[in-house]
């Protein structure tokens, strides 16, 4: 008979107390059931409808099968985009996400399509599915829990804890499981950015972006805004708005961001350029560029004379310069060495203010620059290089993030007709020349009196910056909406900035706002900020402790300073609160212990 000793512990038979079988052993099966997944898939190919039903509460990570749930990925990703799901579309995704050939390619398709015969089943399908997920995961919970209850350092009340989270979760059908991969990739689809709204398509911008789309697989929303880019440029340094003493013109910094290469990044820009080329060859072989790898050598494609000793060096005369980065990942690994001060010039570049190098060997500078900076890149690669060190810093929020996805598919290729270009350059020509020669005096522009309610509307809310790395990335809202704004007021040669003007910028930077929230989602950008906000989710309403903080969620790793820096930041980014918790009974004279919980608490079912 097992007695207790003076300390607490066990005296006698211990292995009476381990389980007479091991939940994971090999030879025991996994639950699942593949008929039921394959179902289900079946039936969102057949019917589109099952997907807006099922999504819900069907999680991918409920596959048991990887292919299913990649195939149940890819459904998810043509349903948000509102393309219909079949067959065909189906395999296509697969094929861009890299997803094909381990989803057993059209075999593993073609078994999947023909599992049903009819949708009337699906929902009985994924609760058979779900139900098999719950079980899996109740039997690793356990399993993990058994292995901690066996180790002596591991304290009693966190277990317990968290064996009543995971036995909730399970009965509300999530798993208890490390599920954050599917959080973030749910959350990020609920964001893909809706097509931009009809004002955005204003005057000859959208009259050219949609006169080329039946030609061209790639996203007019990319398009537009490259286009924007281009003649923001083209039109040069003169146009400009103030603010105050600052003085804004009208070059502006973008990126065009895809999911794989297949997603017609280059080909968005290849209208422009040809654009360009019948707009004026000069400008489109001269000053459009790639390829800058430092400080310097931006400085040098826009610089003025130098006068050394008497001996001039003839600088560059024409300060427009477009830098168009199809390698854009190569330009922020460059700017992550040590020394380079590519970044630092790109900010001062975006401002339009003095450049110099302080290079001894060989000065340069350019008083009056006009840059404008169009890069492509991927998600995966934007993933691992963009961090909150460059969002904060002014490099990311200086730029304009886009979302873009092939729209169409055209096997044979349509070329677009050369008069098509011809008859738009000649139109943008005109906007050019009128900025030069026509816009009255020093080139400013300003807004209408009937624009100035509509600006008061809109100022309030670009004014707002959500929490961490997506508020950091979209700070510059109300210089963004007005370079925009002046730049279609430009278009069509007007020295007011009207209400329509100011309509389609407002809808641009609403794509590109959504594009950032696709892009950065609501990550902090510091994982021990992120780390924090999650424990403070589960902990809900009663929250967490100081102590508990360093104790249960960073394993006592973090410094007490490290802490109180972390959670003010938090507090003034308006995530967390501290409230007071009453003093526990018996407690007489014990004062009560400040507790940190989120300020927005999650919803509970």
């Amino acid at each position: 008979m097992s007695t207790l000793n003076g300390n607490g512990r066990v005296n006698g038979h211990h292995n009476r107390l381990k389980p007479d079988f091991d939940p994971m052993a090999p030879d025991r099966p996994v639950p699942h059931n593949l008929d039921a997944e394959r179902c289900i898939l079946s039936a969102m190919l057949i019917d589109n409808d099952v997907i807006a039903e099922l999504r819900g509460d069907l999680a991918p990570k409920h596959f048991f099968r990887a292919a299913h749930e990649k195939m149940y990925r890819a459904i998810l990703m043509l349903h948000a985009r509102g393309e219909k799901v079949d067959g065909v579309t189906l395999a296509q995704e697969l094929e861009h996400m890299g997803w094909f050939d381990g989803c057993g390619g059209d075999d593993g398709l073609a078994d999947v399509a023909n599992a049903a015969p009819h949708a009337l089943h699906a929902r009985a399908h994924a609760d058979i599915v779900i139900g098999m997920a719950q079980k899996r995961a109740l039997i690793e919970f356990h399993a993990q829990n058994l292995r901690q209850a066996w180790d002596p350092t591991v304290r009693i009340e966190p277990l317990l804890e968290r064996s009543r989270e995971a036995l909730s979760q399970i009965d509300k059908g999530l798993k208890p499981i490390e599920t954050g991969e599917d959080d973030a990739f749910l959350a990020r689809l609920e964001y893909w950015p809706k097509p931009i709204d009809e004002p955005g398509w204003y005057g000859l911008a959208g009259e050219f972006v949609r006169a080329i789309d039946p030609f061209t697989e790639a996203d007019p929303a990319a398009i537009l805004v490259q286009l924007l880019t281009a003649m923001g440029n083209f039109c040069g340094r003169r146009p400009h708005w103030r603010v105050e003493a600052s003085r804004h013109h009208l070059n502006l910094f973008m990126c065009v961001v895809g999911r794989t290469s297949k997603a017609r990044k280059g080909t968005s820009f290849n209208h422009v350029g040809k654009l360009l080329t019948a707009l004026d060859v000069e400008y489109a072989e001269g000053r459009l560029l790639s390829g800058i790898s430092s400080g310097e050598g931006l400085i040098v494609e826009v610089a003025d004379d130098i006068n050394s000793g008497g001996a001039i060096t003839p600088g560059i005369a024409d300060k427009r310069l477009l830098w168009v980065e199809e390698e854009f990942a190569n330009l922020l690994i460059i700017m992550a060495r040590e020394g380079n001060t590519l970044g630092g010039v790109i900010r001062v570049a975006w401002d339009g203010k003095p450049m110099a190098s302080r290079s001894k060997n060989r000065p340069v500078r350019s008083m009056k620059p006009h840059v404008s900076v169009i890069g492509h890149i991927t998600f995966t690669e934007l993933d691992g290089l963009m961090n909150n060190v460059q969002a904060a810093n002014g490099f990311g929020n200086r730029f304009l993030w886009v979302c873009a996805e092939r729209t169409k598919l055209l096997p044979e290729g349509k070329e677009t007709p050369d008069e098509l270009f011809d008859y738009f350059a000649k139109e943008f020509r005109h906007a050019r020349e009128w900025a030069d020669f026509e816009l009255p005096g020093d080139g400013c522009l300003e807004r209408s009196r009937d624009a100035a309610p509509l600006w008061r509307q809109i100022y309030h809310e670009l004014s707002y910056s959500p929490p961490g790395m997506l508020g950091a990335i979209t700070s510059r809202a109300e210089p963004q909406v007005m370079r925009i704004a002046s730049i279609y007021a430009l278009l069509d040669r007007d020295r007011y900035i009207r209400p329509a003007h100011l309509e389609a910028a407002y809808a641009v930077w609403r794509y590109c706002f959504d594009s950032a929230r696709y892009i950065f989602g609501q990550a902090m950008g510091d994982p021990k900020s992120e780390k924090l906000l999650k424990a403070l989710a589960a902990a809900g309403e009663s929250g967490m402790t100081r102590t508990e903080i360093i104790r249960d969620v960073y394993q006592n790793h973090i410094p007490a300073p490290e802490l109180d820096a972390l959670l003010a930041k938090l507090i003034k980014g308006n995530l967390v609160i501290l409230v007071e918790a009453a003093p526990q009974a018996g407690g007489k004279g014990k004062r009560s212990k400040v507790r940190v919980r989120l300020k927005d608490l999650p919803q509970t079912a």
